[in-house]
């Protein structure tokens, strides 16, 4: 769709991003504005349909000030969509292209990204795809997070199939090319450490466009991302600890990432 284009009673306004399966656009109606998920695909039976009914019931399980919030959901449209709040701002991504962030900065997003992540998990999801795109960083600072077309709820249905690996290669970790199961909230906080690390630094720590298993193994040959002594001793030793090569070196979940975060 292209701005001006109409859509129920939505007049899309700008696209703000695009995946596999679907793409985001900025709508509004009068004053009113939303972020609008169109599904490509106008198949009910397809998969995305039935992921999009699930990221819409995890989220509106959800109530964090840094999770996106979901308004409603209509399967039966053709494409399905998904409205949620518009949040203003830009993607952490760039932040990082913007050069190494101040560590106010990088506290504040640390802080409010391990909050969410720990409230999630206290409610048994998995997000699995924390990369700078699925992080918006508004003009006062305040983190939402979005996106959670990937994720895990352990008391519902699993959105993809056993065995199958779905994610953001370039922010997985390490051991997920060796390791068909494990506990998905892994994934979740070594991407926190990476994104953490890129904003310390200020550029990506690895080629996305690497194949997998050469990417994966550039990974392995890492003990951890190490943002380096300018900065401040606590959140250097969390991002080292976030993406500490091997899992049991690393925090299980949210929660106890969040404790290693000096008040």
């Amino acid at each position: 769709m292209n701005p001006g284009d109409t859509y129920g009673r939505w007049t899309v306004q700008e696209r703000l991003g695009t995946g596999g399966a679907a793409d985001v656009y900025r709508c509004t109606d009068g004053d009113e504005e939303a972020a609008v998920k169109l599904l490509r695909s106008v198949d009910p039976e397809d998969q995305q349909h039935r992921r999009l009914q699930r990221e819409a019931e995890i989220l509106l399980r959800l109530s964090h000030p840094n999770i996106v919030k979901v308004r409603s959901i209509d399967l039966n449209s053709r494409p399905a969509w998904l409205e949620m709040e518009f949040v203003r701002g830009q993607h952490a991504g760039h932040l990082i292209r913007a050069g190494a962030a101040a560590p106010r900065t990088l506290r504040r997003i640390a802080d409010q990204l391990l909050d969410a992540m720990a409230y999630w998990h206290t409610h048994g999801i998995a997000h699995r795809d924390i990369k700078p795109g699925n992080l918006i960083v508004g003009p006062d600072g305040k983190l939402t997070v979005v996106d959670f077309n990937l994720a895990l709820d352990a008391s519902l249905e699993r959105l993809s199939g056993v065995g199958v690996r779905v994610g953001t290669f370039a922010y997985a970790p390490p051991e997920w090319i060796m390791e068909e199961s494990g506990d998905p909230r892994g994934w979740d906080v070594y991407g926190a450490g990476q994104v953490l690390w890129e904003l310390a630094v200020g550029r990506r720590a690895f080629d996305a466009k690497l194949p997998m298993t050469q990417l994966m193994r550039s990974k392995m040959g890492i003990t951890s991302l190490d943002p380096g002594e300018r900065v401040p001793a606590d959140l250097r030793h969390l991002i080292l600890t976030l993406t500490a090569r091997k899992p049991t070196d690393r925090p299980a979940d949210g929660s106890e990432a969040k404790a290693l975060l000096t008040p």
